[in-house]
This record gives C-alpha cells, structure tokens and sequence, in this order.
C-alpha cells in the first residue's frame, strides 16, 4: 500500500482517505505490538520488514508536500506511530529507540507540530522545512523520500514546461481520464 501510495500519488483521488487507513492500520499494529511486547523484534530483521518501514517511512515523507493540508496532517500524525513502535520494541530487547529510528526526537516534534501548526500552507510548509532540517541522520528511508520528491518534481516540472505544446487530442484524453478519475471516486465512496 505504501508503494502505491508512493508511486501513484497524483493519480489516487482519495489519498487522504487512504493514508489515515494507513494510520488506523499502525494504531492496531501498535496494540498488537504492546499486547505482544516480549516478542516485538521477532522478525524486525527480515529484509522484506525492513523495506516495509523503509517505504512507510517514505510516504509520510512525501505526503508533507501535499496540497491537502489535511494529508499533510495525517502524515506528521503518522510519525508519532512510528515513534511509538520504536519505544514499543525498544523497551522488549536491548535496543534503544533512537538506535532502531535514528530521527527519533525530529519525528516526534513532527507529530507533536501537527496539533499546534501555525495556521496558513506557507507557515504549514516553514516548519515543515525547519524540522527537516534538524534531521542528523541519513536513513535509507530519508534518502529514498529525498529521491523520490526530486522524481515527482522533476516530473512536475517537464509536464509544465511541455504544457502549452500538448496536442488537443492529448489534453482532452487526459481530460477525459481525470473525469473518470473522479466519477470512480464518488462511486466508491
């Protein structure tokens, strides 16, 4: 679900709906894991686990850029979840919870600014970039977001330069797709 998320943002009609899903699966996983706190590591190792954060991870990252703020929201409201499996896992064995999520105290204050954002998507996005800032730590998770938002920008951008050379045909195809897009939507809900 992350990777979909990840890859296919701009063509998911109801993304906010899905990240807070997204949120409500890593509050039971959350339970599970606090019922179950003696064995909360098993398997934490296995590289397909491993990815699975990693690509978490990446999608609350790439949901800060959104033009939903309340995407933006859920997202810095995710972070508070992966912060508490850390302190979760970290109380089971020997390991630390800045040792299993190294930006631990910069996700935290994520979630901790998505109940007091100043209000206004400039002020939003401002401290959004002073937080990220304080991220000493180059995850594989933080490094593949960064990879991924320059994709999406790069992308973005050739799709506005080529814009106005667009054939008509083109654009009422892509017209046509996005009102599909959106009649899939209402019907779904």
């Amino acid at each position: 679900m992350s990777q979909k998320l990840n890859s296919k943002q701009h063509l998911i009609v109801n993304y906010t709906d899905i990240l807070k899903w997204l949120r409500k699966i890593l509050e039971c996983r959350n339970q599970f894991l606090k019922r179950h706190k003696d064995c909360a590591n098993v398997g934490s190792q296995v590289p397909l686990c491993k990815q699975a954060h990693l690509k978490l991870e990446g999608v609350f990252f790439l949901y800060l850029w959104s033009i939903d703020p309340e995407a933006v929201l859920v997202a810095m409201s995710c972070f508070s979840l992966l912060c508490e499996e850390a302190d979760i896992r970290a109380g089971s064995d020997e390991f630390s919870a800045g040792y299993l999520l190294p930006n631990y105290h910069v996700y935290e204050e994520l979630a901790q600014s998505s109940t007091m954002l100043p209000t206004g998507r400039a002020a939003m996005q401002k401290k959004i970039m002073s937080l990220l800032r304080r991220i000493d730590t180059c995850t594989q998770g933080v490094r593949q977001s960064w990879d991924d938002t320059y994709r999406m920008w790069d992308s973005t951008t050739m799709s506005l330069l080529h814009f106005p050379k667009m054939k008509v045909e083109d654009l009422q195809q892509s017209d046509a797709f996005h009102r599909m897009g959106k009649r899939r939507a209402s019907h779904h809900k």
